[in-house]
């Protein structure tokens, strides 16, 4: 199944997804799985760049991090969205 998955599915799935359910499944009575591109535990869904701090790596906490994107602020197609405007539960 993972090889009809697009590629950058495929990688945060190895880099972001796998190691953070390792984590979340250390707590006692969680139910963790991995679909898509999202993590699932306990019911609730979170995108790859919304997963809780307990669970994620210290190397992709540097990696999400906003101030290290590099924009172009004359590409009309770049857009900043503040993080109160991004949403990580799909309803």
């Amino acid at each position: 199944m993972a090889e009809d998955l697009p590629l950058n599915v495929r990688e945060i799935r190895k880099n972001i997804l796998v190691p953070a359910i390792k984590k979340a499944k250390e707590d006692a009575n969680v139910k963790a799985s991995i679909v898509g591109d999202k993590l699932v535990v306990n019911g609730r869904r979170y995108t790859f760049n919304k997963i809780p701090m307990q669970w994620r790596n210290d190397e992709v906490q540097q990696q999400d991090d906003p101030a290290q994107e590099i924009q172009d602020p004359e590409d009309p197609t770049t857009l900043e969205i503040e993080p109160s405007q991004e949403t990580s539960e799909i309803t």
